[in-house]
């Protein structure tokens, strides 16, 4: 609860419900040495976690080819084939996202990668699945750089460091954006280091998207709203904003104020009074 003091008015915000937009996530695998088959694994448990409903599930990955990228591709297809499928929310979200994956899947120069386990509709599972690609082929069709909500993931594969950027340059607004690599792939990738400054909110180095923390200052507003309220964020302090509706007591006895807003703050929780956060009763 929110207190605000303003003359002899005061207002107290109950909560509502908002609708949030989810946006779509990517990760950066760079082309320097490392451990691919780590990398993999962490990714594929990112994807499928929760079923792949989280708001930070990596959607989009991306990186050049190489000896290293091969075989991160190589391990990441054969967890996605052994996965287990999960029940999703509701059987809309598992159709719809049925649906998506196989539109994806049926793209010219598409490979798909699925659980070999079907998954059963009547429990409103949804099957795991992974789809790589050339930049080229991604570049060209707008189908593989819509969400597919939930566990699936599109791998682009990237002829040169070129075309990565050309990649990056292409991509719309998301939610986190996430790179990999060593110090001399992430020197020599400047640019891309610090595209995502102005495409997504955070941008990670060297972790999976759902360790997304979050602080007071914390804002999902841009580059796209996280809510159906622009004006509002879903983190962060201001996030119980979206939920909140102003009421306004005026000229109301102590006895009828909810105790909330009461001079003696019988419950002690922190109000915030002249702009200033305190649990002490009002005088």
């Amino acid at each position: 609860m929110t207190q605000l003091r303003a003359g002899p008015s005061r207002f107290l915000y109950s909560l509502k419900w908002a609708a949030q937009i989810r946006s779509s996530c990517w990760l950066g695998a760079l082309d320097g040495e490392g451990k691919p088959e780590s990398l993999a694994d962490a990714l594929y448990k990112s994807v499928t976690m929760g079923v792949g409903q989280f708001c930070t599930c990596p959607g989009l990955v991306f990186g050049v080819e190489s000896p290293q990228f091969a075989a991160f591709i190589h391990k990441l297809a054969e967890l996605f084939e052994q996965a287990t499928p999960g029940t999703m929310l509701n059987p809309g979200i598992a159709k719809n996202y049925r649906d998506r994956f196989e539109n994806a899947a049926g793209v010219k120069d598409v490979r798909a990668y699925k659980a070999e386990r079907l998954a059963d509709s009547q429990r409103t599972e949804g099957r795991p699945g992974v789809l790589v690609t050339g930049a080229s082929t991604w570049l060209r069709q707008e189908t593989l750089r819509e969400e597919i909500f939930g566990p699936a993931t599109v791998v682009v594969r990237c002829s040169s460091e070129a075309e990565l950027l050309a990649c990056a340059k292409a991509l719309s607004g998301t939610l986190t954006a996430t790179l990999h690599g060593t110090p001399a792939d992430l020197s020599r990738h400047l640019e891309l280091v610090n595209f995502p400054h102005g495409k997504s909110w955070p941008a990670h180095l060297q972790r999976l998207p759902h360790w997304s923390g979050s602080g007071p200052r914390h804002s999902s507003r841009r580059p796209l709203s996280a809510t159906t309220d622009a004006k509002f964020t879903s983190v962060g302090a201001a996030a119980i904003y979206r939920f909140a509706r102003p009421v306004c007591y005026q000229n109301f006895p102590e006895a009828l104020l909810p105790p909330e807003l009461q001079n003696a703050n019988p419950r002690g929780i922190w109000r915030r009074i002249d702009g200033q956060l305190t649990k002490n009763a009002l005088s």
